[in-house]
């Protein structure tokens, strides 16, 4: 009897990681931009991403209304997306995102500058599956990934890695505001906002 309820639960742990959500898009043959502005309008908890350059104001708007609606939104970017011109780090800290900004010391040589060069973001419940989501691939939020780069993206629901790009997050907050905000997986800090 305990061989054939180890069997039956073995099997239903199988069929929950079969039926397990994994996308994938690539650009030009997707329209990468608009999924992202889907998952963030389908999101209903948080959203927390790591971006290296972050250029669109569709997207960075997409976030604001996420945020406006009462979406807990974090993104930690480089400081190259902090430019008045064309970054939209400093559009999304005045209208209420917290932005941390990965900062390097300045080098004669832009090729040794240590950047923050992850691209992807953590949605911690979306609408349509009832699930959290990771997003992550080569795409930055850029109207040139959309339209001119070759570029590719994975969505998955897949627990482990989200919890492992989380606890990547909570790393880079961490090591960005040492001392400032102390995040953990089970406990996180709000002092710092």
């Amino acid at each position: 009897m305990k061989l054939k309820k180890y069997l039956i639960l073995n099997l239903f742990l199988y069929a929950c990681h079969l039926s397990g959500l994994s996308q994938v898009f690539f650009t030009p043959r997707d329209d990468i931009r608009s999924q992202l502005i889907r998952l963030i309008k389908e999101e209903r908890k948080s959203i927390d991403g790591a971006i290296y350059m972050f250029t669109d104001k569709t997207m960075a708007q997409a976030l604001v209304d996420a945020y406006v609606r009462g979406v807990k939104v974090r993104i930690v970017l480089d400081q190259i997306s902090m430019g008045e011109r064309y970054g939209k780090g400093s559009f999304l800290q005045k209208n209420g995102v917290v932005v941390f900004v990965h900062t390097a010391p300045l080098s004669f040589n832009a090729f040794t500058t240590p950047i923050m060069h992850h691209k992807f973001f953590i949605f911690g419940l979306n609408e349509k599956t009832n699930k959290g989501l990771l997003w992550t691939g080569s795409f930055n939020c850029t109207a040139s990934a959309s339209s001119l780069h070759d570029e590719n993206v994975m969505v998955t629901d897949d627990v482990s890695a989200i919890q492992e790009y989380q606890q990547c997050f909570l790393q880079l907050v961490n090591r960005i505001n040492p001392g400032r905000c102390a995040f953990d997986l089970q406990e996180e800090s709000e002092e710092c906002y």
